[in-house]
């Protein structure tokens, strides 16, 4: 049995709130050869969680998107069931998905709040009636996320060794990696002003093309794992999450993928000049970059 479906989480983010979606696969997998069918005494089913992040919910062809083209996920969704509505047990991003993995309510789960580190966001110490061994890639002393950042950077270190931005890029945040920017990018706008881009930004003000190649960039990094662990527990009943970390920002595509879909084939969201005068969100609006507001800057692509 597989089952697909999307799920809407709202998570705060840089002082406003951002809509997130999550694409969601679970599916129950044939035991190990020679153990006893699910139900029946014997090894249990072995589960495989895997989701997107901030993800819309149309931004699948399986959804009736024209432009996009998503055929393995689409395929998950035909040969399981697939779910057009769906919702979050709250609209915090980490209470939401430990909510999801354990079935429980936020008042059994006692995650309230995001004050968690890494892309699960489910703390296993929380699960003291959870008896299986828990292994998580690259997990730091203290710290999730950080931890699993830097598996992937030390895996990147001699396969894309770091280099200095050429003009027109800049460094991303996460990889600390040069990007090629889009005109949308919040540092390519201030730049092309003649303005100082020093500062920090956030991750949703990145977008471009990243120069990491794509058999190297974190998604295929996040599958190529997920695969292997599959090879090694095939004999094995085990629970497997692989948690991908985009469509969330920072916005940057392997180039072999950028090139797919041509600015001109896409259509300009309906919402670009919606003033939201009568919107409980317009607070948001106004606290966006103006940027996203521009039609020019975001049909345009960076120049190679």
């Amino acid at each position: 049995m597989n089952s697909s479906t999307e799920f809407c989480i709202m998570t705060r983010r840089n002082g406003f709130m951002v809509l997130i979606l999550f694409y969601l696969w679970i599916g129950v997998l044939a035991p190990a050869q020679g153990s006893d069918t699910p139900g029946e005494k014997g090894r249990p089913p072995n589960l495989l969680v895997i989701m997107t992040d901030q993800q819309r919910f149309d931004a699948l062809s399986l959804a009736g998107n024209s432009v996009l083209q998503t055929p393995n996920m689409d395929r998950i969704g035909r040969e399981g069931v697939w779910f057009t509505n769906a919702y979050t047990p709250c609209a915090v991003c980490d209470p939401a998905r430990s909510s999801l993995l354990t079935g429980c309510t936020l008042a059994r789960t006692g995650v309230i709040s995001n004050e968690y580190f890494g892309k699960w966001h489910a703390p296993a110490f929380r699960g003291r009636v959870y008896n299986n061994p828990v292994t998580i890639a690259g997990r730091s002393s203290s710290e999730l996320g950080p931890g699993k950042k830097r598996t992937y950077l030390n895996y990147l270190a001699a396969l894309v060794p770091p280099r200095d931005p050429l003009p027109g890029e800049f460094l991303d945040t996460y990889t600390e990696r040069p990007y090629l920017a889009h005109p949308i990018d919040k540092r390519f706008d201030h730049a092309s002003r003649g303005e100082d881009v020093s500062g920090r930004v956030g991750q949703s003000d990145i977008h471009g093309v990243t120069s990491i190649p794509a058999e190297y960039h974190i998604s295929t990094f996040d599958a190529d794992r997920t695969i292997k662990a599959l090879e090694r527990l095939k004999d094995t009943s085990f629970s497997l999450t692989c948690s991908f970390h985009h469509p969330h920002p920072p916005f940057l595509a392997a180039e072999s993928y950028d090139i797919l879909f041509p600015p001109d084939s896409m259509p300009l969201p309906e919402s670009i000049h919606d003033d939201m005068l009568n919107s409980p969100y317009r607070r948001i609006k106004e606290n966006l970059s103006p940027l996203y507001s521009d039609p020019e800057k975001v049909m345009k692509t960076p120049k190679r």
